[in-house]
């Protein structure tokens, strides 16, 4: 018994917030507890011979119950639509799934479906700084620069959550981008400068940084950028 309740307190999410679903690894010590359940129960049943055909029925009739539930499960598996998709309509308060939801949107450039659904997990919970750039990518991609600015200033004084130095390259360039296309040319090359340092491989980034750099009178430097952008995409039009 203890096998099967304790570890599942904390992954139930009922007393307090986790911030996961009650996914497969979060399981495996209850699925431990409940296999010692059934074991025991199933061999002090062959003492009983009034209750053992009652009770391995009712095992049977679980067992089936079991393999059924984990064949749609594993179905859902197929793609990564239809996971997310199912795990949206079932999970719809937990942070990480609506997230991945508007991620799989966002990849198929169904930018205002996955606008609908990270603006949904920022209503779980709010101080999500990798949403908030995903917002702002999306405000950019759409024009909308000041809606994308505002973004960014809530993940500079936010906590970053999930966003790390493997990632942060990410928001760099895009808000030099974004601040070279608004006018903010200075600041729009430290933040460029400050991400193709921590990722090079960035097209548009080289780009940016270039013209920012033209803008300032950086003609030789606007030039190796724009020679790197080309690295990068050898068909670009810089």
């Amino acid at each position: 018994l203890g096998l099967t309740i304790i570890p599942f307190i904390p992954a139930s999410n009922l007393f307090f917030l986790v911030g996961t679903t009650i996914g497969e690894r979060l399981l495996y010590p209850c699925t431990v507890g409940w296999s010692l359940l059934v074991a025991s129960v199933g061999s002090r049943s062959s003492r009983r011979s009034p209750l053992r055909g009652v009770i391995w029925a009712v095992f049977a009739v679980l067992l089936c119950v079991y393999l059924w539930n984990s064949h749609v499960r594993m179905g859902h598996w197929t793609s990564t639509t239809k996971l997310f998709l199912t795990d949206a309509e079932h999970w719809s308060r937990s942070v990480k799934v609506v997230h991945s939801k508007a991620s799989e949107l966002q990849a198929k450039d169904d930018l205002h479906g996955a606008l609908e659904y990270y603006l949904k997990s920022l209503a779980i919970f709010d101080d999500q700084a990798i949403t908030d750039y995903c917002i702002a990518r999306i405000y950019i991609n759409l024009g909308r620069f000041d809606e994308a600015r505002q973004r960014f200033d809530k993940i500079l004084n936010g906590h970053g959550i999930g966003l790390h130095d493997g990632n942060d390259f990410l928001w760099m360039t895009d808000l030099g981008y974004l601040l070279v296309a608004t006018g903010s040319v200075e600041g729009g090359i430290h933040y460029l400068n400050e991400g193709l340092q921590r990722f090079a491989y960035s097209c548009y980034g080289w780009n940016a940084l270039g013209v920012g750099q033209l803008r300032m009178g950086q003609h030789e430097q606007a030039v190796q950028s724009f020679m790197q952008g080309l690295q990068c995409d050898p068909d670009s039009a810089s």
